[in-house]
């Protein structure tokens, strides 16, 4: 397949710098996010919630709550029937990678109410249905609870430990997920290596903290039930409230309502998303709910906690030979997305740098904290910093700049489409399709002005401030299938919208989609209407994850406007009664230049309508579905590169330059790019500096507020120097790849580096996150020759 086809051109709205469509709506007050919804008779729901990480359950006595005023219903795990049900995960192994690796997977599923025994702080243990949100809450202190205490298993060394308690008296070792990866011969390489350099890696325990939490609102009628969600996955979330509720899937409709940021945690299935509909269905009035922070933080989906026991061989001039590791993911009590964070983040290992042989054993581990899944990047960051670490040991160890190792081991352009010989998470062969990594390192050094780096950095120690240099380069897989669908259709009035299975948090879908249509059909984009997700206006759709909107739904949007294109041009022909192929086709138009008669589309759409007769072979109306079939995903890839200046005597960490060299292919809208690029920065810097969701031996919760869970501001934010290139994608038609996760991904190694440098003169090294203050003030405490403040 061709790329680049509808690269940008002078005419074209792709590639242009389009402000974004939908931000006068939301700018102006007009959005309805889940905490909007409203509608007449509704009732509110709230979560009684397990105070106890682990603990079997025992009597629920709800009568004092269900005599308050006000109280409609209150459920428990045995008053629910088929919704009472292991809650599915999306991210599951598919059958072709099960065949080729057998892991050993233990399916430990969230139950939608607690039954036998609550496993984490916040477990849904019963939903109280009320009048008002307030009564609900009362109701909630009101219900008596028999908790039998048991051991709470907090870190994935002791829950690996003989004797130590088990969550799922079915998976011993609470070792839930477990498997052997290896490529070439690993043995073969470390024996012949002139080096091996060991280290270990951690990656602290946080989440995607969108400012919105979750909400859903359902209203059963007499077709069914219609359900509003801030979802990432409308039409999975349709099927999961069809077989709660025992209806069919086409008799539920799933709308999306505007969402204040997505990042992977509202693409789980959790209880709320059954009990609401359920809760509906039963009482045959609408009922809501929407998450309050303390909940967000108690009960959705955290992600990132792995370490990492890693070894490098390379030889004496400083190339890679091999690569083996042991990871240990901290999956909380349930096993969710278990192909995401192990699978994904492993393939990750394989690209940018030539890696000839490497053996990987990944584990994921049960304790007793909320369960995790992705977060924005979904694996990647964690290795990421892990292998960019452990390439600066090496650099280290054979006293060579960190940059020359790189340069020696990038793949080539010439060795691109480059085949590690492995499937990939969709079960499809890995193939990292397009990129210059050499070119893309140098034109970031250049830009960060290495050469003169050194000297800067020792005049700045002579002045007493210390500075360091950090980088990354990295892989970024996107565009993942297997399909998605768009629909496109131009009504009587000349109004052009279009539908899609994606779903819209933030990054201006709506716009990129509207430009890829408006391309197409030869007119301004602000002629073209991208709807909400909407079960009812398209069938089949995957949602929004895995940097997928431009690949999937783009080129969906494209086949479909094609088709629709097709068909106006067939009746434009027959309206003109002129031969098809004497029609050009320009700015929304047709014409005959030989007889000087034209029609524009909105034209052709009125001839379309079902009440006109459009001869043999035409098909009312000017509406068409496509599906656009990915064929295995498509490979961004980036460099990070940032210089940090940290005071020894705080331990404060300051970015003082930052820049982002970004390959994503043909740019649809470099304005959204570059939005895409410094939002999921400013969350990565989070991930690196700040965030960290932190548990106590007993599995309480020290974070559950914004006050004690440390958040970027923008005072953090350094000015971002973003540089693009651009190698399109051979795999679409658009040559298009992800850019969602660019930001995230390098972060944490860069920024560790940096300090690492920056500090050198006092041997620390940094091979954790965050890199708090009192972080930074530990390593230095440990290090020798430091004379500061804190000591």
């Amino acid at each position: 397949m061709e790329p680049a086809s509808h690269a940008s051109t002078a005419d074209s709205p792709i590639g242009q710098p389009l402000a974004r469509l939908e931000d006068p709506r939301l700018l102006t007050g007009r959005a309805t996010y889940a905490a909007d919804l409203d509608h007449p008779d509704v009732l509110v729901g709230a979560v009684l919630r397990s105070p106890i990480a682990h603990a079997r359950l025992g009597r629920i006595d709800a009568a004092a709550a269900r005599a308050l005023p006000g109280i409609v219903a209150i459920y428990t795990a045995g008053d629910i029937g088929e919704a009472q049900r292991p809650l599915p995960s999306f991210g599951q192994f598919p059958k072709t990678l099960i065949d080729e690796l057998h892991p050993t997977i233990r399916q430990c599923p969230h139950p939608t109410l607690a039954e036998g025994k609550v496993r984490y702080v916040g477990q849904p243990v019963a939903f109280i249905v009320a009048e008002s949100r307030e009564i609900a809450e009362d109701a909630v202190d009101l219900i008596e609870v028999d908790y039998d205490p048991i051991d709470a298993v907090m870190t994935s060394d002791r829950a690996t430990q003989s004797g130590s308690a088990l969550l799922h008296d079915d998976v011993a070792g609470n070792v839930a997920l477990d498997f052997t990866v290896e490529i070439g011969n690993t043995d073969e390489a470390f024996a012949r290596a002139a080096h091996v350099v060991r280290d270990q890696y951690f990656v602290q325990r946080y989440s995607g903290m969108a400012l919105e939490g979750r909400g859903i609102m359902a209203v059963p009628d007499a077709n069914g039930l219609t359900v509003w969600a801030g979802h990432q996955l409308p039409h999975f979330l349709r099927n999961l409230i069809a077989e709660s509720v025992g209806l069919s899937p086409f008799e539920v409709r799933v709308i999306q309502s505007d969402i204040g940021g997505g990042f992977g945690p509202k693409a789980g299935m959790y209880s709320e998303d059954v009990l609401v509909p359920f809760a509906a269905m039963k009482l045959r009035r609408p009922v809501k709910w929407a998450e309050d922070k303390r909940e967000q933080f108690l009960s959705s989906s955290h992600s990132r906690q792995q370490d990492y026991d890693i070894e490098l061989a390379v030889d004496n001039d400083g190339r890679i030979l091999g690569l083996r590791y042991d990871a240990r993911i901290d999956t909380g009590a349930y096993l969710t997305f278990p192909v995401v964070l192990s699978y994904l983040g492993m393939c990750h290992f394989l690209a940018p740098y030539k890696l000839p042989a490497m053996r990987a054993h990944v584990q994921a581990i049960l304790t007793n904290k909320t369960h995790s899944a992705p977060a924005r990047g979904a694996g990647r960051p964690e290795v990421v910093f892990a292998l960019n670490r452990i390439i600066d040991r090496a650099a280290q160890k054979l006293g060579m700049d960190p940059m020359e190792i790189r340069r020696r081991n990038l793949i080539p352009p010439s060795e691109l489409p480059f085949r590690p010989g492995i499937l990939y998470r969709d079960g499809n062969p890995m193939v990292v399709d397009s990129g210059n990594y050499p070119e893309a390192l140098e034109r970031t050094l250049a830009a960060m002005d290495y050469r003169g780096f050194a000297e800067k950095q020792a005049q700045a120690r002579k002045e007493g401030r210390y500075i360091g240099f950090g980088l990354t380069c990295n892989v970024e897989s996107g565009g993942l299938g297997p399909y998605e669908y768009a629909r496109v259709r131009i009504d009587p009035s000349g109004k052009i919208v279009v539908h899609t299975g994606v779903v819209d948090t933030g990054q201006g879908h709506k716009t990129a989609l509207a430009q890829v249509c408006a391309s197409e059909l030869g007119v301004a984009p602000s002629r073209v209407t991208v709807t909400s997700a909407d079960t009812n206006q398209l069938a089949y759709g995957r949602g929004t994850y895995h940097s997928r909107a431009a690949v999937a739904a783009g080129n969906a949007v494209l086949m479909a406007a094609k088709a629709v294109k097709k068909k106006a041009a067939d009746i434009a022909a027959a309206s003109l009664q002129v031969p098809l192929d004497s029609l050009e086709f320009a700015a929304g138009s047709f014409s005959h230049a030989p007889s000087d008669k034209s029609i524009d589309l909105a034209a052709c759409a009125r001839f379309a309508a079902p009440e006109t007769a459009l001869g043999a072979g035409l098909v009312p109306g000017l509406d068409e579905t496509a599906c656009f079939e990915v064929p295995t995903t498509s490979w961004a890839n980036a460099v990070h590169a940032g210089i940090v200046e940290v005071d020894v005597e705080t331990g404060a960490l300051k970015i003082l330059r930052y820049v982002i060299l970004h390959d994503c292919g043909n740019v649809l809208n470099p304005m959204l790019v570059r939005g895409q690029c410094i939002g999921s920065l400013a969350q990565g810097i989070g991930g690196a500096l700040f965030e960290n969701m932190v548990y106590d031996d007993d599995g309480n919760p020290l974070a559950t507020t914004l006050a004690d869970y440390l958040m970027p501001r923008i005072h953090d934010m350094p000015q971002v120097e973003l540089l693009h290139m651009a190698s399109p994608s051979p795999l679409n038609p658009l040559g298009v790849k992800g850019a969602g996760e660019a930001g995230t991904i390098g972060p944490p190694g860069v920024l560790a580096a940096a300090a690492e440098d920056a500090l050198s003169p006092f041997g620390v090294r940094f091979n954790s996150t965050p890199l708090s203050p009192h972080t930074i003030l530990a390593a230095l405490r440990g290090a020798t020759g430091v004379a500061h403040a804190s000591r």
